[in-house]
This record gives structure tokens, sequence and C-alpha cells, in this order.
């Protein structure tokens, strides 16, 4: 027994209760399995394998590191179910959005945040107690921190909140300019695993390149911004046309009901264009690139409870009275101002249709 506790020891075993219980494992086993003339050094050394992967000190290490860390087992019990859970949350919330189910966003936000708050935080911790290099510890915290930075990205585009591309932009930049080259030339040097990453590193490389693919450049967003601006005024300018082509007699059968419409559009265009750009009217110079209309989200601005959301609602309200009183050969007015991802310059030109109907309208009842 002696022999077998300074052959533990020399190992690297050093914690006293574990050369105690190692001890006394390998005896039972010994006792158990040993043949009356067998070879007990051959058989010793068979057993002792049994307690490692490469050698007796990982023993030691994990059982230091449970001591410091007792709560392993329950950490990595709430990572895995936090892991099932974000991918069952993702994935049911996508299928509900591809067949136009409510609650599909709110499924793909939670299945989000529990991947990014909960599962990664705790992948990162386990890992970092299980790394004992600071290189692999870099790896593991730069990877982790990139996933987390580009999950809540995507999370920012769906929901249209600010600061997405800059997540976005943060974690490529984390990848490609600290988690790569680490993990590259680490992991080069182990002939073992030196394909696996060369592979995994290609395929970093191309996932990058891939989300910096979808991204809009300063350039691209505004020559975009300039030409749905000048759509926009050139609409105007035709509106404006053709009110001064089409007289209204105020005798005539709608004419109230069509300048309160007409009024309220805008009052409406007014407020929308002040929300985007700070000013009430889009001056003629925009179309040279000063102001533009930018591809904001108007649905929260205009939605219920609002006082925009209020005049929304009284225009509504117009549109079905003035419907059902049109004569034959009159148009219908629909609004476009129910959608969850109504941007500000497709609520203007939705306005402006509704006015250019009214003046058609009214030619067919004049």
């Amino acid at each position: 027994m002696d022999w077998i506790l300074d052959d533990i020891r020399r190992r690297g075993i050093e914690t006293e209760d574990l050369q105690a219980n190692l001890l006394d494992h390998i005896c039972c086993i010994i006792e158990s399995e040993l043949e009356e003339n067998g070879d007990f050094g051959q058989f010793y050394s068979s057993v002792i394998t049994r307690f490692y992967k490469h050698e007796l000190i990982e023993v030691e290490e994990e059982t230091q590191s449970l001591l410091l860390f007792k709560n392993y087992y329950t950490m990595k019990k709430i990572m895995m179910t936090s892991g099932t859970i974000s991918a069952a949350f993702t994935a049911l919330g996508i299928l509900l959005k591809f067949i136009h189910l409510p609650g599909a966003s709110i499924f793909i936000l939670l299945g989000i945040v529990s991947f990014s708050l909960v599962f990664l935080p705790l992948l990162l911790t386990l890992r970092i107690r299980e790394r004992k290099e600071i290189k692999e510890q870099i790896i593991v915290v730069t990877g982790v921190i990139s996933g987390m930075l580009l999950s809540m990205a995507v999370l920012f585009k769906i929901q249209h909140w600010p600061f997405a591309n800059i997540m976005g932009f943060t974690s490529v930049l984390m990848f490609a300019l600290l988690f790569l080259p680490i993990y590259f030339f680490i992991g080069i040097r182990n002939p073992i695993n030196k394909e696996n990453v060369i592979v995994n590193s290609l395929i970093i490389i191309m996932g990058c390149g891939l989300f910096l693919t979808l991204i809009r450049t300063n350039q691209n967003q505004q020559r975009i911004q300039a030409d749905r601006t000048r759509d926009y005024i050139q609409q105007e300018q035709l509106l404006a046309h053709e009110r001064a082509l089409t007289k209204i007699d105020s005798a005539k059968i709608l004419v109230q009901e069509a300048q309160s419409i007409n009024q309220l559009c805008e009052d409406l265009k007014r407020k929308l264009i002040k929300f985007d750009t700070g000013l009430e009217i889009i001056p003629t110079s925009a179309d040279e690139g000063k102001i533009l209309l930018s591809e904001s989200l108007a649905s929260d601005f205009i939605g219920h409870g609002t006082e925009m959301g209020t005049e929304v609602e009284k225009l509504r309200a117009s549109l079905s009275e003035y419907n059902q009183k049109l004569s034959p050969g009159m148009s219908p007015l629909q609004d476009n101002l129910d959608s969850k991802e109504l941007r500000t310059v497709t609520a203007l030109e939705g306005l402006v249709r509704i006015q250019l109907s009214l003046l058609q309208n009214s030619r067919v009842g004049n």
C-alpha cells in the first residue's frame, strides 16, 4: 500500500483526501480482480490508467476545480437547458414567421436573448475554468463575446433598434483580428488538429465575409435614401399638378369628405416628415442630397395609443365613411399605415396615393 501511495504522490496527487480515496479504489480493484499468481506491476499499470485520459494529475486538477467551483454541475445543467430552450424558441419563432402566425417576434426575441445572455455567459464561465493556458482562455473569451455581440446584433437588426450595425461590425472584427489569429496559430502547431483548425478558420472567414455582404455601406444607404426622397418629391409635384388641373365643384357629392381626408393626409405627412427629418416639409433642394428621407421605422410613431395613432384612426374612419358613399366608377380608398415594419417614406407615399385617388374620384363625380 505504501508503494501505491508513493506512486500516486509521484504522479501529482497532493490532496490527502484524494490520495486516500484513490488508494482505497485501487486496492479494492486489485483485491477483487488480480489473479492469485498474476503480475502485480503489470496489473497495477492497467488499473491506474482507468482514472485518467493522459495523466493522473488530471484527477487532482478536476478535484481542485470542483472544490473552487462547487456549482459546476448545476451551472452545466442550466447551460444545456438554456441552450436547448434557446434553440427551440428560435426555431419556433422562425416557423411562425414563415407561416405568418402571431407570436413569431416574441419567440425569436426570447430565443436570442436566452442564448446571448444565459447560454453563452455560462459557456464562457465553464470553459474558462477548464482552460489553464492564457492563450486558450483568450480564445474562449474572444470567441464567446464575439458570438454574444453577433447574436444581439441580429436581434437589434430584426427589431429595428439602434446600434445593430455597430455590434455586428465589432463582433466580426473580434472574430477576424483577435479570435481567428490566436486560434489558427495555436491550433496549427498541433499535428492532430491541424486539418480541423484550417477548415474551421476557412469557415469563420467565409462566415464573416457573408455577414459583411448583407450590410449596406454608408454610400449605398445615402444613394437609396436620395432615390426614395426624389421619388416622393416627384409624387408631391404630380399631386400639385393634378390639383391645378382639377376643378372641384363644392356642391358635388363627397366634396366635404374629400377635403377632410385631404387635410388629414396633409397633417400626417407634415408630422411624419418632421419625425424623420426635423422639418415639416421637404424642400426642393432635397433632390440634390441636402435633405434625405431615411428608412426610419414609423410604425412605433403612429402606433396605437400615440397622438399620431389617434389621427391615423380618424383617417381610417373617414376613409371608411367615404368608401360607403362612392358612386359607380369611383375607386375606394385604403391606407397602408397598419404594417408593423412601416417605413416613413412608405407611409408618405401611401398618403400621397390617397390624395391622388381623391382627385381622380372628384373628376368622376364631376
